[in-house]
């Protein structure tokens, strides 16, 4: 038989556990820092949310970058760009021929009261 032995691997287990327990910290910490950090893209306005109910005291965000308390708040944003809505009609003139027209009215929402009118009539506002 052969004298060969297994090599012993000494392992110190104290120093594993605390890689892992900073890797998890890390990995908590990462959680939190982005869930408190968003942008708000240009063209728009971004309407703050306290659990999910809109923060009227507060103006509208303006574009950029914005520190929000995690889990708590959010930003839905919202378009203040010159938009443009489209719509056809017809009609009947006065001697019984049809008319039809296409009219296009462009709008854009006020800046600064974005948060009021999402309160009252949310993002489909178009329709």
């Amino acid at each position: 038989m052969s004298n060969y032995q297994q090599p012993r691997m000494d392992v110190n287990f104290g120093k594993a556990k605390a890689v892992i327990v900073g890797v998890i910290i890390l990995i908590i910490i990462g959680v939190v820092v982005s869930a408190s950090v968003q942008i708000v893209d240009a063209g728009h306005r971004g309407v703050l949310l306290h659990w999910n109910a809109v923060d009227l005291t507060a103006p509208p965000l303006d574009e950029g970058l914005h520190f929000l308390v995690p889990f708590q708040d959010s930003i839905v944003p919202m378009e203040i760009r010159t938009l443009k809505f489209v719509t056809d009609t017809s009609s009947a003139s006065r001697d019984l021929q049809t008319v039809s027209t296409e009219v296009t009215v462009n709008y854009r929402p006020a800046a600064n009261s974005v948060h009021t009118l999402f309160k009252e009539v949310g993002l489909q506002y178009e329709d």
